[in-house]
């Protein structure tokens, strides 16, 4: 009986802590704690704008494209820290020095997510590191995961 006790407990802990998902209004929806943006789509000028960096990024660092695709396996590879920084400065999210240009990442998530304040986001992933190459890794995997598929727009 005291098993069963501590194992409802547990359950309702677990529920409270998660939630029960499922859409929770604008263009997102809540998956646990992590609200995810449903209608990511790059206006054509700026995917355009965002595949030239890519391609200078790409020739600078000298990254793989086996990296670029698959960031979250490799966030400790240099030359992908590199890129992704180089990335993040010449799109305006990262200063050269590594800070974060909040109000360049709040224009540009704002082109993006019109029926959602982009704060949410910024907060969430907006998070500085040890060195610029990690802070821009976290940025751009967090984006990701959050539904900004930033990378997969600029690589065509």
């Amino acid at each position: 009986m005291k098993v069963l006790i501590v194992l409802s407990v547990v359950i309702a802990a677990a529920m409270a802590t998660y939630g029960g998902g499922g859409y929770n209004g604008g263009g997102g929806y809540n998956r646990g704690r992590i609200q995810v943006y449903q209608n990511f789509f790059l206006p054509p000028q700026e995917k355009d704008i965002l595949h030239n960096y890519h391609l200078q990024c790409q020739q600078e660092s000298q990254c793989g494209m086996e990296y670029i695709r698959s960031p979250h396996q490799y966030e400790d590879y240099e030359p992908l820290g590199e890129y992704m920084f180089c990335i993040c400065q010449k799109y305006g999210f990262m200063y050269p020095n590594g800070r974060f240009n909040y109000n360049m990442l709040s224009r540009k998530l704002g082109l993006v997510c019109v029926d959602e304040d982009p704060e949410i986001y910024i907060r969430g992933c907006a998070v500085p590191s040890h060195n610029p190459y990690s802070t821009a890794i976290g940025l751009m995997n967090c984006l990701d995961n959050y539904g900004f598929h930033y990378l997969d727009q600029c690589v065509y």
